[in-house]
């Protein structure tokens, strides 16, 4: 899933990404596949797509993202991942989100279960089975 921060935004080394200013994408562009546009409006256009159903719930992405992993009832836990005060800040509001019955299915249906936004993120097969 991507994940992104609410905070003051900057472009990318690649030029189009809004990011974080202080954000790895910026500091280590070459790390990330920013530099590919089609997998970079690929990856835009998800995150778009994941933030306008976070704004339907009411809440951050991060937010989201979390909720729907504390929500699967195959997950026993959530470890966050915060690199700064404000991000864990921003991610805790998770544990208050209550979403509609649709909002899994609508997350599954933008990236697939065990999937990746970049199949060359996946060097092997990840099976994934969702049992509710």
């Amino acid at each position: 899933m991507v994940h992104t921060a609410a905070e003051p935004s900057a472009t990318t080394a690649s030029g189009n990404a809004s990011v974080s200013p202080d954000s790895r994408a910026v500091r280590t562009a070459g790390h990330f596949d920013h530099a590919d546009s089609t997998i970079r409006a690929a990856k835009t256009a998800l995150v778009e797509e994941f933030a306008a159903i976070a704004h339907e719930a009411g809440c951050s992405l991060p937010e989201l993202v979390l909720a729907f992993d504390l929500a699967h009832p195959q997950v026993t836990s959530a470890i966050l991942g915060p690199r700064t005060p404000d991000q864990l800040t921003s991610q805790l509001g998770a544990c208050e989100v209550t979403s509609t019955s649709s909002t899994p299915a609508r997350l599954d249906a933008l990236v697939r279960p065990g999937a990746d936004a970049d199949p060359a993120d996946s060097p092997y097969p990840q099976p994934v089975s969702r049992h509710e």
